[in-house]
């Protein structure tokens, strides 16, 4: 740390804590060093606002407990679970790592136990900086003693805001927030690392309230920052839509039978989540609850088509070929 920056860390240091000591949030995950129920709240935290999140995480572990009872669930009653949260990639990570630590390591000689230190814990899947490092607070620095310096868009925006406030068309990288937080930890010692990042955690919350419509301006300093395109019409939206078709089962009728103009009567059946291809589009097209010219019909299809491709490729989804009445079908079904 320079000699010019010490003064600067010390009084953002105090600002921290002070702004922790009046307004810290309890919160339910907060109660415990579980690093499955750390887990699963940062996960369903990722793009998710809080109050959304409470309802689905006290139901969540109400059904599944444990890592070994979502290891031991069919994927279809996690996501059934799961529904309303929304990117749906989010509970396929949950469901792979209690299968990746089913099995007892010479590091962890209990089955469904967590590594406790950084480098393992990223390697297991769906974990990225800033999950392993919250894992690592949260769980395991207090015995650890180690420190990890993670960004989420909370801490990105009190340090953007605190540190780089004076030129606005700065970019400004994750790296040089990192070096910062990094001197920011070298004061905290290894069991007030939990409280220090709560502390950031809240504070960006607060901060991004109080700015209103400005903190679209902080998030656009970040040299990593990408304006998300729509949900609607998008290929995520017709993830969204395949996987809940493949969940509920499905009131079909023939793909031709959605376009607009067209008299045929939809034949109404329950689905197990294996369903023909043509059958989940058709399905598809019902829940817009719109009528479809055919070329709509066939922009709709090119967008389902990529939509399975990319959660076949991801493993969201398996798909297999059968034969019915001497024609090949594909069938779609949950992993």
């Amino acid at each position: 740390m320079t000699k010019a920056m010490r003064p600067r860390i010390s009084a953002f240091m105090k600002k921290v804590w002070k702004f922790h000591a009046e307004n810290r949030r309890d919160l339910p995950w907060r109660t415990t060093r579980d690093p499955y129920k750390i887990l699963l709240s940062e996960l369903m935290l990722q793009q998710t606002q809080v109050p959304r999140v409470l309802g689905k995480y006290a139901e969540f572990l109400a059904r599944f407990p444990d890592l070994r009872s979502v290891s031991e669930a069919h994927m279809t009653d996690i996501l059934r679970t799961w529904k309303g949260l929304g990117y749906n990639r989010r509970a396929y990570f949950i469901k792979k790592i209690a299968d990746a630590l089913a099995m007892p390591t010479s590091s962890r000689r209990k089955p469904f136990s967590f590594p406790s230190r950084y480098e393992e814990l990223i390697a297991l899947p769906g974990i990225g900086q800033s999950t392993g490092g919250a894992l690592v607070a949260f769980c395991f620095a207090k015995q650890t003693g180690e420190k990890i310096a993670f960004i989420e868009t909370n801490i990105r925006s009190v340090f953007i805001h605190e540190f780089f406030s004076k030129n606005k068309s700065e970019k400004i990288r994750d790296a040089d927030i990192v070096e910062l937080l990094g001197q920011c930890l070298q004061s905290v010692e290894p069991e007030d690392i939990r409280e220090f990042y709560y502390a950031l955690y809240d504070y960006g919350t607060w901060l991004k309230g109080a700015l209103g419509k400005e903190k679209t301006s902080l998030h656009k300093r970040s040299a990593h920052y990408a304006k998300q395109s729509a949900f609607k019409g998008s290929v995520r939206e017709m993830r969204s839509r395949i996987l809940s078709a493949l969940l509920e089962g499905t009131t079909v009728e023939s793909a031709s039978g959605a376009a607009k103009g067209s008299a045929a009567r939809p034949v109404t059946q329950t689905r197990a989540p294996n369903i023909e291809k043509e059958e989940l589009f058709a399905a598809v097209c019902r829940s817009m609850k719109v009528p479809m010219t055919r070329e709509e019909l066939g922009r709709e299809r090119i967008r389902f088509e990529t939509a399975i491709e990319r959660l076949a490729k991801d493993g969201s989804v398996s798909v297999s070929s059968a034969m019915s009445n001497g024609r090949k079908r594909d069938i779609i079904g949950i992993c």
